[in-house]
Formats: C-alpha cells, structure tokens, sequence
C-alpha cells in the first residue's frame, strides 16, 4: 500500500470531506464524535425518499440507524406511489427522532450523574 505523503493531497481531501458534511466542525449528533473520517451524512429518510435532508453522523451510528430502519421493517427504496412515499418517510424520520431522545437523554443523565458526584 503506497502512503499519500503530499500534504497537499491531505488537504484537498479533507476540505473536500468537510464540503460533502456541509461543515468545518463536523460532530455526530448520536454519539458526539468530531472525527471527519468517521462522519457521513447519512439520509434521514432514505436518499431515494429525499436526497437532500441530510444530517452528520458517524459510521457506527450510521449503521446502527440502518439496522433499526430495517427491523421496524422500513426499506430504504423508493415507494410507487406519493402516499406509500410520505408514509415512509414519516417512518423512518419518527424512527430517527426516537433514536435520537435516547441519544439526548443519555446525555442528560451523564450531565446529571457528573453534577451529582461534584456535590458530593
């Protein structure tokens, strides 16, 4: 495997990365990771459903999404009709805003935990 030692080359790519996030200061809103190599823009409510409502996540969260996109039985493909398509794309961005209030509340709880051992 050949190294890419232009430093050049490395900040073209990663200006080309923060472009495709739409940010400099990339984060995942799950998990909170900041590393752009790790970060896609993933399809809230599959890109075929909607190309443009995108939000940063990480690859693990990423996948995660997907797996439980498919276990409420949410294909990520393109209805016939334009009720089966807003009916699926009610779905998964329900789905997405629940995984994301358990994101939040973990957060929350972390914050909370954190305040009660500095009262102590």
């Amino acid at each position: 495997m050949k190294l890419n030692l232009n430093p050049m080359g490395r900040s073209g790519r990663r200006d080309r990365k923060f472009a495709k996030l739409g940010t400099r200061t990339p984060c995942c809103f799950k998990c909170g990771e900041t590393s752009p190599e790790c970060l896609v823009p993933h399809h809230v409510t599959g890109k075929k459903r909607d190309p443009d409502f995108t939000e940063v996540i990480c690859l693990n969260c990423h996948a995660k999404e997907h797996a439980q996109l498919s276990d409420e039985g949410i294909p990520m493909c393109r209805e016939r009709t334009k009720e089966e398509l807003m009916k699926m794309r009610l779905l998964a961005k329900a789905e997405s805003e629940e995984s994301s209030a358990v994101a939040l509340r973990k957060w929350a709880k972390s914050m909370e935990d954190s305040n009660e051992k500095g009262c102590q």
